[in-house]
């Protein structure tokens, strides 16, 4: 039954990565380059959003690589690095020193003692979070498939629950991906950690853009869920618009808006 279970979520994660348009292609990309337009919900206000923290306007994501830029952030003329786990502030003279080899260490530690987030914390929060986006489905295979439900109808089909190696610099060890008919990912559940201690969210999908053959997401509306059960209070609700989409290849077109 286990490998059974194991094959059917192989062959689904392979049709979803076709569906957005192969790994070929997505091992061609250099970087995305996005602006974040909006981001509202209780989550991210009652962590300091606009009140001790900026929200990042230009942001280029290396998904493959695990990194990310937050431009002009958190003031003109000062970028934010994320890079595995690590992040650093740079401009205005300063060095680029990362502060630690894993802020989500100290983010675990104090985060449910202390609010609201620090400039890197929040640094931390959107680039490990924006670059595992940017990364689905295509991160999929490998990881441990933990469970798989089949429905004939619905706004989903397969349910695939997955667990991330200990360390891993995603929103919790377990999470579960929704697909539909076609293998399109339209829904995303899992505890983001960093955030609270005792939250579920349930991230639904939106307003996909194809930048010529990859799909891109550029709305996801995050609810707060009771188990499995979804319920109608929007914890977060973010949307971006993808400016260009890099690709180390030249037989890859660059990608603008």
């Amino acid at each position: 039954m286990a490998n059974n279970m194991q094959a059917q979520a192989r062959q689904v994660i392979q049709q979803a990565i076709l569906r957005h348009g192969g790994m070929a292609r997505y091992e061609q990309v250099d970087r995305i380059v996005c602006d974040v337009t909006t981001m509202g919900g209780l989550a991210m206000r009652r962590r300091g959003l606009h009140a001790d923290f900026p929200l990042p306007n230009r942001v280029t994501l290396m998904p493959r690589q695990g990194q990310a830029v937050l431009h002009d952030y958190p003031a003109p003329g000062r970028s934010c690095l994320y890079d595995n786990g690590r992040v650093a502030m740079v401009g205005g003279g300063r060095e680029t020193v990362f502060d630690s080899d894993n802020h989500r260490q100290q983010m675990l530690s104090v985060s449910r003692l202390r609010r609201p987030w620090t400039v890197l914390d929040a640094v931390y929060f959107f680039g490990y979070a924006m670059t595992h986006y940017a990364s689905l489905p295509f991160s999929l295979p490998g990881l441990k498939v933990v469970g798989l439900a089949r429905r004939s109808s619905g706004d989903w089909r397969t349910r695939i629950d997955v667990e991330y190696p200990d360390g891993a610099h995603t929103h919790s060890k377990q999470e579960t991906f929704y697909f539909d008919d076609t293998g399109l990912l339209v829904r995303h559940d899992y505890r983001p950690e960093v955030s609270s201690p005792v939250a579920r969210a349930a991230n639904f999908l939106h307003e996909y853009k194809n930048c010529d053959g990859l799909l891109i997401t550029e709305r996801r509306k995050v609810h707060f869920r009771l188990g499995r059960l979804v319920t109608p209070l929007i914890v977060m609700d973010a949307s971006i618009k993808v400016r260009e989409v890099m690709y180390s290849s030249p037989e890859m077109a660059v990608i603008s808006a």
